[in-house]
């Protein structure tokens, strides 16, 4: 089986925080949705987010919940989710409209050093906790 990406995932009540990387460069997803608020950060290369009716890239974009979306990138990428009904997500302002559900987040401080992923040599050895 070919290796679709690689990456790291920690979890906690309400959200987890996802770093990807696509070893052959790309990555990309059809049409989907989830109940939590996506906030997608570039870390290395670039990102696009599609709705119906928006194409957004940049540092940071935040997807409102429920929003059927297409996610496009290269390099690496970092996902924040955050259950909207969550201590996390309930600060979080609501998107624009329900027909704007993508939106632009300040602009990250810089510079910023993203840690590095270790080189890949096969398959994972379980975690044990």
């Amino acid at each position: 089986m070919e290796i679709a990406g690689r990456g790291r995932i920690l979890v906690w009540e309400g959200a987890s925080l996802w770093v990807l990387e696509a070893p052959a460069g790309i990555a990309q997803t059809d049409f989907h949705s989830h109940h939590a608020i996506q906030i997608t950060l570039a870390l290395e290369g670039e990102f696009e987010l599609r709705t119906a009716g928006q194409r957004l890239g940049g540092p940071a974009v935040a997807v409102a919940a429920d929003a059927s979306h297409v996610f496009h990138a290269s390099g690496v990428g970092a996902f924040l989710f955050l259950e909207p009904e969550s201590k996390e997500g309930r600060p979080l302002p609501p998107p624009p409209s329900r027909t704007v559900p993508c939106t632009r987040w300040a602009a990250l401080p810089s510079p910023i050093i993203w840690p590095r992923l270790p080189p890949h040599s096969g398959p994972a050895a379980p975690t044990k906790y």
